[in-house]
């Protein structure tokens, strides 16, 4: 599928861009006990959008399950959210882009909460739900 690997965390993850996609990832592999889906990520326009999106989601009493913070591995500034169905959302900008030749080498990050978000936000236990799937 012509994906070329940003970065790992430890051996836990693999963050994957969809070569020539120059966004550090657009996808990301990791170890579970089962199969699922984590999150869904949507970039946003303007680091703006992210703290007008904090204060929206707060004032709608939206769960908040991390963040606001910044992921060094990829350079975003990001929060995560519950959508109404329980499924983890992230609002994120500023993501590293690589370029189509010379791109740097992946780098591995010790799997460590600093590594997800050097800002210091609390991880919420409800980090990566997946909500219930209904099947019609």
């Amino acid at each position: 599928m012509n994906f070329r690997v940003s970065d790992t965390f430890g051996n836990v993850l693999a963050f994957l861009r969809c070569f020539p996609n120059p966004y550090h990832h657009s996808y990301a592999l990791g170890r579970a006990t089962e199969n699922g889906l984590h999150h869904v990520n949507f970039m946003v326009a303007d680091i703006h959008d992210v703290g007008r999106a904090l204060h929206r989601l707060r004032n709608a009493e939206v769960p908040i399950v991390f963040g606001p913070g910044f992921h060094p591995i990829s350079g975003s500034v990001m929060i995560y959210f519950l959508d109404p169905d329980g499924l983890t959302l992230e609002y994120s900008y500023g993501m590293e882009e690589f370029p189509e030749q010379g791109a740097r080498k992946p780098e591995t990050y010790e799997p460590t909460p600093e590594s997800l978000d050097s800002w210091g936000s609390p991880l919420d236990s409800n980090w990566g739900a997946t909500g219930e799937i209904e099947v019609v």
